[in-house]
């Protein structure tokens, strides 16, 4: 909201922005498995899926390990930048394309903030 006010964006818009992220994070475990899946397939060579969840012998202390860190970080680090590019990509010209119509619309905004002039 700071951030908004101070840019003299709308301020609603980034409340129902930063709001929107409580939609999607009941899916993010089944987002995070896609992407690891897709990062370890990517990864060996030849190519295969790994294992069912149910089928790999997990403790819980060998999750607090750098190498299984490595290995697995390696994974959901490879799948989450392929999965996340073509979003990136749309989301940049969306952007774009509505700032470039909000200019044409609107006059410049003025800095009163940050100018020497008084106010």
């Amino acid at each position: 909201m700071f951030v908004a006010w101070l840019t003299g964006s709308n301020i609603i818009a980034a409340l129902v922005a930063g709001a929107l992220h409580d939609v999607i994070l009941p899916f993010m475990p089944v987002i995070y498995r896609f992407e690891y899946d897709l990062g370890e397939f990517l990864i060996h060579s030849p190519h295969r899926w790994p294992p069912p969840l149910a089928r790999m012998p997990w403790k819980g202390h060998e999750w607090r390990t750098w190498t299984t860190f490595f290995t697995v970080g390696k994974s959901l680090l490879l799948g989450s930048a392929i999965c996340a590019t073509p979003f990136t990509i749309v989301s940049y010209f969306v952007t774009r394309g509505i700032m470039a119509r909000h200019r044409k619309r609107s006059s410049p905004i003025r800095w009163r903030l940050f100018s020497a002039a008084p106010i």
